[in-house]
């Protein structure tokens, strides 16, 4: 449980975060540290102001879904058995993983405004916060970061190379996240012969 897996202060702190969010904590008890830092950050999002705000939060991946005309071929990269995997392997984290994640969205939480810092660097092609961010993950929580990035972006590659080789144009979208490393895909691609601009 929560409450074992975490030290006393670190706990408290969860326990006054899950009220201001009126979250009950015997959702949370269960959970990896991880899980609990995810939750905690998905519940508190700021609210929406204006349109602009409200497209950003829902993303690239949706704004385009909900944009194609009927009939537009679509396919999902993520399977069910992909994503059945994925949980299957983050149940092997270790129960502590993830207490620094959980640590810094705590930090994040009091007077917490809508930040898209690193989104705007991306737009702008500085990738340099994205890496940040996602270094930091994979030093707090690297099963985490192994099974929603890694394992995800090399089980997309048999999708991908399908639809390149076969299809005249594609689009396809991820999220930043994914273009990033020595696994992401951009990597990958050159690594299966594509010419790749980009990151």
């Amino acid at each position: 449980p929560l409450n074992v897996a975490l030290s006393p202060a670190l706990y408290e702190r969860v326990r006054r975060a899950a009220a201001e969010a009126d979250i009950p904590l015997a959702d949370l008890d269960p959970l990896r540290p991880w899980a609990v830092a995810m939750a905690l950050d998905a519940a508190t999002l700021p609210p929406e102001e204006g349109e602009g705000d409200a497209l950003a939060l829902a993303g690239a991946d949706m704004v385009i879904e909900t944009s194609l005309p009927v009939g537009r071929r679509r396919e999902a990269l993520d399977t069910p058995r992909l994503l059945e995997t994925a949980f299957a392997s983050l149940s092997q984290a270790a129960p502590g993983e993830g207490q620094g994640l959980l640590g810094e969205i705590l930090d994040d939480l009091p007077g917490r405004t809508l930040d898209l810092t690193t989104q705007i660097a991306w737009a702008d092609g500085d990738t340099a916060p994205m890496i940040a961010e996602l270094d930091q993950l994979r030093t707090d929580a690297p099963v985490l970061y192994a099974a929603m990035f890694d394992a995800r972006n090399r089980a997309w590659m048999e999708a991908l190379t399908r639809m390149m080789r076969t299809e005249r144009r594609v689009v396809v979208v991820v999220g930043a996240g994914h273009m990033i490393g020595d696994a992401g895909l951009p990597t990958l691609l050159r690594q299966a012969g594509f010419t790749v601009e980009g990151p």
